[in-house]
């Protein structure tokens, strides 16, 4: 296949061979393409995302688009130490375009164990959105010792099946940004940081039934080790389980910086702070549904108001 040169509609190289060169946009649709197709266009569009993750190569010139049409695209989505500038993952919309986790066939069965993974990546930016992401075992989507600023928009998670498994899970990376992602029926955990930063930017994010599974360490939000979440949102909800008596919010050496309020529903104790964990909120959190609001302990804090 090597020898031939596709361009973009402003002329730039796109794909040589099978190599990107440089601000590439590709094109993928479940239901009419072909993984032996350029994916340059949407007639020449690839059938799988990951094709389109292997054509972008380990270090992307420029910026890079992957388009993906409606439709149900199966198995695990995994970019391995790739490098960029800027990365957008666009779905159709966030009801039509569903990434599952399971490899193939009837999407009740979890094969693999996650939907998206960002692996020791480095970007400056990476937008994923406009889809809803389900079937996985242990994570939606995971970020994993990866730099830059990952922004997840209009997307829904759901049906992540294994007890100690997350919704999200932003372990050692640069900040994940939220906007309007909903987490629904969790087996294991809602939103997830390790020595790392979240920032709910907009509308509501929120999490349903995290411990379905009867898991008594499924949280809504669970925060360790020098991690960040800053809530700029209005509507923000986090729910625990609904079938299990346990934490909403647990954090460990950890802080919330809140500029707006939220809310904490559902489970034996609402927030959960240990080693000198904070949290700041210029409107107090309201609480529903909690034999406890908050328990702090080992020199944690709260404060809230201006």
């Amino acid at each position: 296949m090597a020898g031939y040169t596709v361009k973009d509609s402003n002329g730039n190289a796109v794909i040589t061979g099978d190599t990107i060169v440089e601000n590439p946009t590709l094109y993928v649709n479940a239901s009419t393409g072909d993984d032996a197709n350029t994916g340059s266009s949407a007639d020449q569009a690839l059938a799988t995302i990951q094709a389109a993750v292997d054509k972008l190569g380990r270090a992307i010139r420029g910026s890079a688009t992957i388009n993906l049409a409606a439709g149900t695209y199966y198995g695990a989505v995994n970019f391995d130490k790739v490098s960029g500038t800027d990365l957008k993952i666009i779905g159709d919309s966030e009801s039509t375009t569903i990434v599952s986790g399971a490899t193939s066939g009837a999407p009740t069965t979890a094969s693999d164990s996650y939907c998206f993974q960002f692996l020791d990546c480095t970007f400056v930016n990476v937008t994923i959105e406009k889809m809803t992401m389900q079937y996985a075992t242990t994570y939606g989507f995971i970020k994993n010792r990866s730099t830059g600023i990952t922004f997840l928009k209009d997307i829904t998670i759901k049906e992540i099946s294994n007890a100690g498994s997350y919704g999200v899970l932003n372990y050692w990376g640069g900040p994940v940004q939220l906007n309007n992602v909903d987490i629904l029926d969790v087996a294991g955990n809602g939103f997830g940081a390790q020595s790392a930063q979240l920032d709910f930017l907009s509308n509501a994010s929120t999490v349903v039934n995290c411990s379905k599974g009867g898991n008594n360490n499924g949280y809504a939000l669970v925060l360790y080790f020098q991690s960040t979440v800053n809530i700029a949102a209005t509507g923000c909800i986090f729910k625990g389980a609904t079938s299990y008596d346990t934490t909403c919010i647990y954090l460990q050496g950890s802080r919330i910086l809140s500029t707006t309020g939220f809310t904490v529903e559902k489970g034996s104790i609402g927030i959960y702070a240990i080693w000198q964990s904070l949290i700041s909120a210029q409107t107090a959190p309201t609480y529903t549904t909690l034999s406890t609001n908050a328990t702090l302990s080992s020199g944690s804090s709260m404060s809230t108001g201006t």
